[in-house]
């Protein structure tokens, strides 16, 4: 499994940079002339949606900010505050400044850990599901991700309510996923899963610290 993640790695940065990366900065958001090949993404439909949403409703600058961080995140890595401002009140007719976007660019764990929030849940149901290195692979391979989505691992031994319970929550960790992690391109996941890894050291030191001033107190 250890091989199959590293390849998993390997073709995701080769298709996230030729494909996602290019499809979202340029179709989706900010028309960033990077992709000769002019391909179609499943991921554009939804940052269009995404798009149209911001548009169509009112919203705080925190509220636009959080609701665009993954594109705005992703084209910052080619894009200034600036232009990205100027793109988002000129071509979408979404207000915000310059000033905004960098603050959210300056302290970005805030707006990550929103996602990560929806993510970390649906992990934890596909981890119980799949088996830990298999759901994780689902972070860093598309076609992976893709296929499973399409058809979602059929537990064995289930009673028909189990088994329809199951599925709900398969369905809506995989709907997690799609909505909060794939909806970005490779650089936001890229720190995206830093900030996960970071949580997750965390949580595991807070509770080492528990359990030692519990044994403290025994």
């Amino acid at each position: 499994m250890a091989a199959g993640l590293s390849g998993a790695s390997e073709r995701q940065g080769k298709t996230g940079r030729e494909n996602s990366y290019c499809v979202i900065v340029r179709h989706v958001l900010f028309f960033v002339q990077m992709n000769p090949m002019n391909e179609p993404s499943p991921l554009a439909g939804s940052g269009r949606a995404l798009v149209e949403y911001a548009t169509a409703n009112p919203h705080s600058a925190r509220g636009a900010v959080a609701e665009l961080f993954p594109y705005i995140y992703e084209a910052a890595g080619r894009m200034s505050t600036r232009a990205i401002s100027a793109f988002l009140q000129e071509e979408q007719n979404v207000a915000l400044s310059p000033s905004t976007v960098l603050r959210a660019l300056r302290k970005p764990d805030t707006l990550f850990d929103g996602y990560l929030d929806e993510i970390e849940p649906a992990l934890e149901t596909l981890k119980d599901s799949m088996g830990e290195a298999a759901a994780m692979c689902l972070l860093v391979d598309e076609e992976t991700f893709r296929a499973t989505d399409a058809n979602p691992p059929e537990p064995d031994g289930l009673t028909p309510d189990e088994l329809g319970e199951s599925h709900r929550a398969l369905s809506a960790a995989f709907h997690a996923l799609r909505n909060s992690w794939w909806v970005g391109g490779p650089r936001y996941r890229h720190e995206a899963l830093k900030r996960l890894k970071l949580r997750w050291a965390e949580t595991e030191a807070g509770s080492e610290k528990a359990a030692k001033s519990k044994r403290r107190k025994k």
